[in-house]
């Protein structure tokens, strides 16, 4: 019977050293076992958020730029928009809307959605319409036709790419980001069309083109001053306007520079400046048209020449979702309206 009583109080000393080992790390005595099954019942039925949610420190693209990509309001930075984790294929996407007006009553309404993926790339699609206001009268006025269009659409299709990340090998660096971006202008063929004095004259040649773009991104910490992000950029393109007006006979390359000045986390202040260079060439017929060589406009000023833009904004991030953001362009010449400066709005949020 001893010999009974021994083996089974080796069994009991058994099991309860390996309940022991088991337990350890296990709430402590003042936690009552119903707690602790709760706690242990939340860990296992835990479920990962389908979204990324930025990481804390993450620069912040407070805009889409008019033609859909983060960053200005035309001037983007080297940051994608919201990558997300580095180990998470999606980050959030994003949606924009933009409203832009100016002189006379020349408008702009445009909308963004952008996503990124594996943290690297960055897709965009915008579509925007700006409205052409007294420009189809004065263009019937000038040459006689009609060109029975009061606005013009632009999509651009945007994809970007970080080739090096901030601050990468130890070193105080940039964060540098290349992107294609393909622009197609339905509305322009049609009115170029009706136009007694075509646009091929003056050396207008698509109703598409594609740009490149290689944009550097610095966030300097210099306490107690405010944060301040600092944006240097090139951009190849063929487009007059953007591409409102159509793509021309020969590239320009132009330089692009943003600063945003973060005062508090949530409030950014911020200037841009574009450079812009005419698309279209001045052919020796163009004298013939109207068309003067220090490019004051064709036909009796229809379109005027380009001009750089400049713009001053305000952003309230009013959550890790929202931002709200104001501004004021300065646009210079947009088709027959000379010196446009303009108030702007947008709101933006990823999802």
């Amino acid at each position: 019977m001893s010999s009974k009583i021994l083996g089974f109080l080796l069994v009991i000393g058994s099991v309860s050293a390996i309940a022991v080992a088991a337990n350890v790390g296990e709430p402590d005595d003042s936690e009552t076992w119903l707690a602790a099954a709760e706690k242990e019942a939340a860990k296992q039925t835990k479920v990962e958020p389908a979204g990324a949610e930025r990481p804390a420190g993450q620069p912040v693209s407070v805009r889409h730029t008019i033609e859909g990509v983060g960053g200005g309001w035309f001037v983007p930075n080297a940051y994608l928009v919201n990558p997300g984790p580095k180990d998470k294929i999606f980050g959030l996407p994003a949606a924009s809307a933009t409203f832009i007006g100016w002189a006379g009553s020349k408008n702009l309404l445009g909308f963004a959605v952008s996503e990124t993926f594996f943290g690297r790339l960055e897709f965009s699609y915008s579509a925007s319409r700006m409205y052409l206001d007294d420009l189809p009268r004065v263009i019937r006025k000038t040459v006689g036709n009609r060109i029975r269009q009061s606005e013009v659409c632009l999509h651009n299709f945007n994809l970007r790419g970080l080739l090096l990340e901030e601050d990468s090998f130890g070193l105080p660096l940039p964060a540098l980001t290349a992107g294609l971006h393909f622009k197609y202008n339905p509305s322009i063929e049609r009115i170029n069309g009706r136009l007694g004095i075509p646009l091929d004259a003056i050396g207008y040649e698509r109703s598409n083109g594609l740009e490149l773009t290689l944009t550097a991104t610095k966030t300097v910490h210099l306490k107690p001053l405010p944060r301040v992000v600092a944006t240097v950029g090139m951009r190849n393109s063929d487009a007059s306007n953007l591409g409102y007006m159509g793509f021309g006979d020969h590239r320009n390359t132009t330089v692009e520079v943003g600063v945003e000045v973060y005062p508090v986390d949530w409030l950014v202040v911020s200037y841009e400046f574009r450079r812009k260079e005419r698309a279209f060439s001045a052919p020796p017929v163009s004298r013939m048209l109207g068309y003067e060589g220090n490019w004051h406009g064709l036909g009796g000023g229809m379109l005027l020449g380009e001009e750089n833009w400049h713009a001053l904004g305000v952003g309230l991030l009013l959550n890790d979702h929202l931002s709200l953001n104001v501004g004021v362009l300065f646009l210079g010449n947009i088709g027959n309206t000379k010196d446009a400066v303009t108030p702007s709005f947008q709101v933006k949020y990823e999802f």
